[in-house]
């Protein structure tokens, strides 16, 4: 009876000391081989990021100007919610075009 009432309060209780790894490399898109210069840059300016398909994500940086800038670009204005750079999807467009993104594990 101990046993089971040992395992149900390690199930139950929290454990507050524990610590995530972060696995995704480059998971914040910071690390890029140059400055982007255009759109869809993404696969061909990141590190450890790929487009599985046709379908090429954009990278906006601060480095960056004209169209891929931040916090101004083609897209309207938006800040990076950490560091200096984001990617930027078309999820669902006319013509059933859409972006995929592939990271390193």
């Amino acid at each position: 009876m101990s046993r089971i009432f040992a395992v149900l309060l390690s199930f139950v209780c929290p454990i507050s000391n524990v610590a995530a790894q972060n696995l995704i490399s480059n998971g914040d898109f910071e690390v890029l081989r140059a400055c982007p210069e255009n759109v869809s840059g993404l696969a061909s300016q990141g590190l450890h990021v790929s487009s599985p398909t046709t379908g090429t994500a954009d990278v906006f940086s601060k480095c960056a100007t004209g169209k891929v800038a931040i916090p101004d670009n083609f897209r309207g204005s938006q800040t990076a919610f950490s560091g200096d750079t984001y990617a930027g999807l078309y999820l669902f467009s006319p013509n059933n075009y859409r972006d995929y993104l592939k990271l390193t594990l």
